[in-house]
């Protein structure tokens, strides 16, 4: 009955005595180097192949194909789960598709092992993308203690935090940061358009008109700056230049939110109905969804007597929220008011 095997027995490979120059050997046997070989092979392939999943991702990535370069790290995620570098990537392709929940989770699941730029910089850009801005100014502010190097996600952090403090009327703190922005982007007629809005806040309209300028020479296709320049003329009581600023920018996007809801309050308050209705109406193609938007059109269409077209629109409104009440009632009314039309 043989012994327990040492450790040391226990690690010897397997090898036949071959006599040799009346030497003992040590020689692996065939079996045994043709398993060692597969093994080493299947490691280097799978290794390589786990590479060329992160490689071929940022490929994608630099495509802006980023649904795809999503599929190719979920696989390296299921074969590497605890992988930092893929699951910081994989939240940068969510941020770059707007899934700002999703790109939370990545980041917050690598918080306690990463707490490099990248990391903390796409959480608090997650936060923001959310609407979270308390969070989102708190990794932020951690971010920008960990700026190794000017890229242009320290540019986007620093607008970022300038917007944040705009919104908490801390003015002071955000023009430090807009200027932080500007001075690695002198031609960004974005920084240029905030500056003038925050300018706009603290009524500072004569400051807020020279960067809102600066904006439109650098990009005449701004319409956030024309819909600024339509506010500071109509402070000014120049009507017609700030109608005008006001329709620039409904043409170059139609779908600016702001400025649709200027149109509808000033359009209706000097009387340019059919302007209003041809806007609204653009507007509603790429905004359908905007039921505040719709309800007052509704309720313009029904001042002007086009009842049908406002009871279409009144439809629309009710598929959405069919408990809004002043559509219902308006509904109620219109219905009415066209039976008694029609008898």
């Amino acid at each position: 009955m043989s012994g327990p095997i040492s450790s040391k027995e226990a690690y010897t490979p397997e090898f036949q005595q071959v006599d040799q120059f009346d030497e003992v050997q040590k020689v692996y046997t065939h079996e045994n180097s043709e398993k060692a070989i597969r093994e080493f092979e299947s490691e280097r392939v799978e290794e390589q192949y786990n590479d060329h999943l992160i490689s071929n991702a940022k490929i994608l990535m630099d495509h802006k194909d980023h649904r795809l370069a999503i599929n190719l790290l979920q696989i390296k995620i299921q074969n590497e789960p605890d992988n930092i570098l893929a699951i910081q990537l994989m939240g940068h392709c969510f941020l770059k598709l707007s899934e700002y929940e999703l790109a939370r989770k990545c980041f917050s699941s690598i918080l306690n092992e990463s707490t490099e730029f990248k990391t903390i910089f796409g959480l608090a850009e997650s936060y923001y993308g959310i609407g979270d801005d308390t969070n989102a100014q708190h990794y932020y502010l951690i971010a920008s203690q960990k700026i190794i190097e000017d890229t242009d996600e320290v540019f986007i952090l620093y607008k970022n935090l300038g917007n944040i403090y705009v919104r908490q009327k801390n003015y002071d703190l955000a023009e430090s940061y807009y200027m932080k922005a500007l001075s690695m982007e002198p031609s960004s007629d974005t920084i240029y358009v905030n500056l003038g809005t925050l300018e706009v806040q603290k009524a500072n309209y004569e400051k807020a008109l020279e960067y809102l300028r600066n904006a439109v020479k650098l990009n005449s296709k701004n319409d956030r700056a024309w819909v600024g320049l339509a506010i500071i003329h109509r402070e000014y009581g120049d009507m017609e230049l700030s109608w005008g600023n006001l329709m620039t920018a409904m043409d170059i996007n139609p779908a600016n939110d702001i400025a649709i809801k200027l149109v509808i309050d000033w359009g209706l308050k000097q009387g340019f109905y059919s302007e209003v209705c041809e806007k609204v109406e653009s507007y509603l193609e790429y905004r359908d969804q905007d039921i505040e938007v719709s309800f007052l059109y509704a309720q313009i269409l029904t001042q002007l007597k086009r009842y049908p077209h406002a009871l279409v629109e009144l439809e629309r409104v009710l598929a959405h929220d069919p408990n809004h009440l002043g559509a219902i009632d308006l509904y109620s009314d219109l219905k009415k008011t066209i039976k008694a039309i029609c008898e």
